[in-house]
């Protein structure tokens, strides 16, 4: 039995594999390492909240969060 990961895991595995020390690589990190769905979203919205729309620890919340929510297709 194989099963899919969703396009939002796979998304945050490349991220952990990233540089260590970059954003996307911390970013991918957290989001890793946090239980649930919930705990993400607040991560991720704290992180666009107090980061400017044009910095990449913006674009990367923005990624993920629309990934996990559906707002893009994978």
């Amino acid at each position: 039995m194989s099963l899919i990961r969703p396009a939002w895991v796979e998304y945050v595995a490349a991220l952990r594999n990233a540089e260590g020390g970059t954003v996307p690589h911390e970013i991918g990190a957290r989001v890793w390492e946090l239980s649930t769905r919930d705990d993400i979203f607040v991560y991720l919205t704290d992180l666009m909240t107090e980061n400017a729309t044009n910095t990449r620890a913006f674009e990367v919340a923005w990624d993920i969060w629309a990934l996990m929510s559906g707002a893009v297709a994978a």
